[in-house]
């Protein structure tokens, strides 16, 4: 088995085969940093936590921080921050270059990568079951007669109408599921944007999406293998630039 070691974050990873890294760091989502452990020569990085904006010096997963009072060795991020970690939470710790500043204005491109990590970390099978994933992230998901198209209450309930046909409650779970994913720091009325964005990649990954057109499937045969609604699909293919390659199928 293949050890990686990430350039960009220094975590560290087994790999399957030799192939595997060509493609992007499972820990920070950096695209073509990996490199064999052998062939690893670390150099020291600059970490900051997301949560309290304190800086660290990092290096290699494995290294670890010594005693914080008589620091030895750099920071991972695999080490909480130790400027802000309380028994209630940990600060997180990303290398400066993949640090995003809090959001203003939405960002769904970081909406879909979390999205296909999500369903990455839970089989990467299609169709995804949402309410299997909502319910690992310690959501209940209620479907009843709500008089509202569905909500998340108290950060840990997912409501939703039963008058809706079954493609629109998973878009619906995936769309709450995303409200609770993701870090929304823009104004209450443009988080909506990022947990749509979310919640079509989730129900349809870009790269199922990608193999379902490149096989030649038209627009309804897509909607069908992904039990994704019209609306959902269309999102979907919109935002991979592939809606109009099955134009017409």
């Amino acid at each position: 088995m293949t050890v990686a070691v990430c350039r960009v974050c220094g975590a560290r990873s087994p790999l399957r085969s030799d192939f595997e890294l060509e493609g992007e760091c499972p820990e920070c989502g950096a695209d073509e940093a990996l490199v064999a452990e052998d062939a690893y020569d670390p150099e020291p990085i600059e970490l900051i936590c997301c949560d309290c904006r304190a800086r660290l010096d990092g290096g290699p997963a494995g290294t670890g921080p010594g005693d914080q009072a008589d620091h030895e060795g750099r920071y991972t991020v695999e080490d909480p921050c130790p400027f802000c970690t309380t028994p209630e939470g940990a600060g997180e710790l990303v290398p400066v270059e993949t640090f995003i500043e809090p959001r203003r204005v939405p960002d769904t491109p970081v909406a879909r990568a979390a999205a296909v990590r999500l369903w990455r970390s839970h089989g990467a099978a299609v169709p995804v079951d949402v309410f299997a994933i909502a319910r690992a992230a310690d959501l209940t998901v209620i479907v009843g007669a709500f008089d509202h198209s569905g909500l998340l209450r108290d950060g840990t309930v997912i409501e939703v109408p039963s008058r809706d046909p079954l493609a629109r409650q998973r878009f619906t779970v995936a769309h709450e599921l995303g409200h609770a994913t993701l870090r929304h720091e823009v104004p209450e009325d443009r988080i909506e944007v990022e947990a749509n964005a979310f919640a079509a990649e989730l129900l349809l990954p870009r790269p199922a999406l990608i193999q379902a057109v490149s096989s030649g499937l038209g627009f309804r045969a897509i909607a069908e293998r992904f039990e994704a609604s019209r609306q959902a699909t269309l999102h979907a293919l919109a935002g991979a630039g592939l809606l109009g390659r099955v134009a017409g199928r």
